[in-house]
């Protein structure tokens, strides 16, 4: 009895560790009031004004993380129809660029980012 008690005692240990650690991730609250997608390690916020598109960089910890010499695009879809927006280093922790048309709501958006030599894509729905 004692080793099958053992057993599941470290079983149970086992699966709350598991839980614990997928809330490790952190905070998804969205410090612009943007929409909040996490992709490779990052945490990203895309906020849309009118035609200006931005997208800001943290960790999990919440910190800020550099874009210098970052490049990217976001590629939203609208009522069937796609509209690409490229974004340049704007800021510490920021990408930016400007729409050819104001953006006002998307179904979807298609993030692609080159940074420090990589590659990180997101997708964020309406619903996001």
């Amino acid at each position: 009895m004692q080793v099958r008690q053992w057993i599941r005692t470290a079983l149970t240990v086992f699966v709350i560790g598991l839980g614990n650690t997928a809330w490790a991730h952190g905070d998804l609250t969205p410090a612009h009031g943007g929409k909040m997608v996490e992709s490779h390690g990052q945490v990203l916020e895309l906020t849309v004004r009118g035609k200006v598109v931005d997208i800001y960089f943290t960790n999990h910890e919440g910190h800020p993380e550099p874009t210098d010499g970052a490049t990217g695009k976001v590629v939203f879809l609208l009522q069937g129809k796609k509209l690409e927006t490229v974004l340049k280093p704007s800021g510490d922790n920021r990408l930016s660029g400007e729409a050819a048309a104001e953006v006002t709501s998307f179904d979807s958006a298609v993030i692609t980012v080159k940074r420090d030599g990589n590659s990180l894509s997101a997708r964020i729905s309406a619903r996001h």
